[in-house]
């Protein structure tokens, strides 16, 4: 509901003058909750002021007591609260004095108020897992790349691949095979052979060993 002071239609009631009865302003607009009323000067003799609503507002928003007897040089004071509905209405507040003999009109509407924008307080916190310092993510270890970077991996863990084992084994028979089979043969074809196997071996051994 609104804070600021109420909306109110001014009415001067007087017996003088070519307007005995006049209503200001024309139309009036209020928010949906709000308050507003009726403010009747009377700068004549004292008068019947009879006051009411029509149109759709009516069907919303009525005038409980609706005639008022208004003494000579007297205010009165008619408090009224807007509906409160998520759509506008529109109406007439007709106002007579004199049983009906004069009659002014002052439109009435009455507008939805704005919706209150909640912001969530927890958009501002990072969620879990996210990157920065806040964060309460996984930290994982960058591996170095290349053959170098396994090959340090493998000695930092102490792991032993069976692969570069098996390759060391048959490495060693091959060689006891070559060496034995070079003394048969004899000569430089039997030690050339003998190279040959080895560097094959060391070869292999390298490439199971930084895989």
């Amino acid at each position: 509901m609104s804070t600021v002071p109420p909306e109110e239609v001014t009415v001067t009631v007087s017996r003088k003058g070519p307007q005995p009865l006049d209503a200001r302003p024309s139309k009036l607009e209020v928010l949906a909750g709000d308050r507003f009323g009726i403010a009747i000067e009377n700068e004549g003799s004292s008068a019947h002021v009879h006051c009411r609503i029509t149109g759709e507002l009516g069907d919303y928003l009525s005038i409980d007591q609706s005639n008022h007897y208004v003494e000579a040089h007297s205010d009165a004071y008619i408090s009224l609260r807007a509906p409160d509905v998520d759509r506008e209405l529109e109406g007439t507040l007709a106002i007579s004095t004199g049983y009906g003999a004069t009659t002014v009109y002052v439109g009435l509407a009455v507008t939805a108020a704005p919706e209150e924008i909640e912001v969530d307080e927890t958009l501002g916190i990072p969620a879990s897992g996210s990157s920065g310092s806040g964060g309460g993510g996984r930290f994982v270890q960058p591996t170095t790349g290349g053959s170098a970077g396994r090959t340090r991996n493998r000695a930092a863990t102490g792991e032993i691949d069976r692969t570069t084992l098996a390759v060391t084994l048959v490495g060693v028979v091959a060689i006891g095979v070559a060496v034995v089979s070079a003394s048969v043969v004899g000569g430089s074809w039997g030690f050339l052979a003998v190279l040959a196997v080895a560097a094959a071996v060391a070869v292999a051994g390298w490439l199971a060993y930084t895989a």
